[in-house]
């Protein structure tokens, strides 16, 4: 499975459970994880190290305790995010971030 597959998976899940446009939800994962400044047909060599820090962050749950830097990062949390199945931590957000 490749990290763009995860994405829309995450997406069209997330749009299923809060309501709203899968690509709307995609933009706000991408939002999320740090990478909606990045834009562009040619990455510069430091986008590109942008872009490969942000995915291993993810893929290897080097984000925040919260989930900050992660897909679903939360205001407050008592668990570590970063154990925290991907599943769970997407209904913690719906329901902490987006009020459902």
């Amino acid at each position: 499975v490749s990290f763009l597959e995860v994405l829309v998976a995450l997406s069209r899940r997330v749009a299923f459970n809060a309501g709203g446009e899968p690509e709307w939800w995609a933009w706000k994962l991408i939002e999320n994880i740090g990478l909606d400044k990045v834009e562009g047909i040619e990455l510069s060599p430091v986008d590109r190290i942008k872009i490969n820090d942000a995915l291993d962050r993810v893929i290897e749950r080097r984000y925040s305790e919260n989930g900050e830097g992660g897909f679903f990062p939360l205001p407050s949390t008592d668990e570590d995010q970063r154990k925290v199945e991907i599943w769970y931590q997407m209904s913690a957000y719906i329901m902490t971030v987006v009020g459902i």
